[in-house]
């Protein structure tokens, strides 16, 4: 059997500043590589901080956006696995997006949330899509906070 060493870090994010917010999380994420993660997993809503106002639309992006080449270049620089959600600007449409980058920063796959309880359904949509991610390290669930339930 093989063993999966996995690192979750937490960072305090500040709404509206997502690139210090990433700047800032940047030495959790070598010091779990530094540790031996091959799996690191970052808060939700890393970048942008989280909060339910109209001003949350100011901090969506298009896939391929600051996070997703963030994470490419964490992949990159750690040799890690590594994933973390944004708020993923698709049309006029705003989803809750867990993307994962493989070590050679590219995209492994994509989950968006699915269950929005309360409020979160007025600020970006549900999806039913897939829930896991094929990976040369094995399938990985993806449970964005209230889909655990």
């Amino acid at each position: 059997m093989r063993t999966l060493t996995v690192a979750g870090i937490q960072i305090k994010s500040d709404n509206g500043e997502p690139e210090r917010n990433l700047r800032d999380a940047e030495r959790f994420v070598a010091e779990a590589a530094d540790r031996g993660a091959e799996l690191v997993l970052c808060p939700e809503f890393l970048a942008t901080g989280y909060v339910y106002e109209p001003s949350i639309w100011q901090a969506g992006e298009p896939r391929g956006g600051l996070t997703e080449n963030w994470l490419a270049k964490m992949a990159r620089r750690h040799g890690v696995y590594i994933g973390a959600t944004y708020l993923e600007a698709d049309g006029e449409d705003f989803f809750n997006t867990f993307t994962l980058m493989r070590p050679d920063g590219a995209v492994a796959g994509r989950v968006r949330k699915l269950s929005l309880p309360a409020f979160e359904g007025w600020f970006f949509k549900s999806s039913d899509g897939p829930k896991f991610i094929d990976t040369d390290i094995g399938r990985i669930g993806v449970g964005i906070c209230n889909d655990n339930n």
